[in-house]
């Protein structure tokens, strides 16, 4: 299995003179599949959902792991130029979330 990276920030309100002591947000960052072969809505390549599975529990784990609670997800690997299918990316995403792994 080959490594992905990510990133996690915590962002903190600046205003003059003063920074919030607790973040405001907390931004993963975790790349897509990078214009993976699509028909018909999906991905053509068999190993393009694993990846984007592997890459969305990394989003998943690094919140945890930081002990994070996340409101709102944000998710655009389905989007933009890696030219991910939106709808499997968006199905795949709320499935993973209700994993065993993700749950409680």
């Amino acid at each position: 299995m080959n490594a992905i990276p990510g990133l996690l920030h915590e962002l903190h309100t600046v205003a003059k003179d003063t920074i919030s002591r607790t973040p405001e947000i907390i931004a993963v960052t975790v790349a897509a599949p990078r214009l993976p072969e699509v028909l018909d809505g999906g991905f053509l390549n068999d190993s393009d959902p694993h990846d984007l599975w592997e890459e969305i529990r990394l989003v998943y784990r690094m919140v945890a792991y930081n002990r994070k609670q996340v409101l709102d997800l944000v998710c655009a690997m389905g989007c933009g130029p890696y030219g991910c299918p939106p709808r499997q990316v968006a199905e795949e995403t709320k499935a993973i979330l209700f994993d065993e792994e993700f749950t409680g």
